[in-house]
C-alpha cells in the first residue's frame, strides 16, 4: 500500500509539473531538426560566448536573417 501511495503521490506531481510547463511555454512551439554533428559544439560555444541559452541564439540567428530577406 505504501508503494502504491508513493506510486500515486509521483504521478501526480509529475502530471503537475507538465501542467505548470505547458503554462508557461503557450507562446512557443518546440521544434526538433536534425544538424551536423559539429554544430552542437559550436552551439555550445556561442552559449558560452554570449551568456546566452541555445534557444535564444538559434532564435537571435533566424531572425537577424529573416531580416534581410527582400520583401
Amino acid at each position: 500500500n505504501e508503494d502504491k501511495y508513493k506510486w500515486i503521490v509521483i504521478n501526480i506531481r509529475k502530471a503537475w509539473n507538465q501542467r505548470t510547463y505547458r503554462e508557461r511555454n503557450k507562446t512557443k512551439k518546440q521544434y526538433s531538426i536534425n544538424m551536423s554533428h559539429d554544430i552542437g559544439d559550436i552551439l555550445d560555444k556561442l552559449s558560452l560566448a554570449r551568456n546566452e541559452n541555445k534557444n535564444a541564439i538559434v532564435e537571435a540567428l533566424i531572425r537577424a536573417e529573416y531580416k534581410k530577406l527582400p520583401r
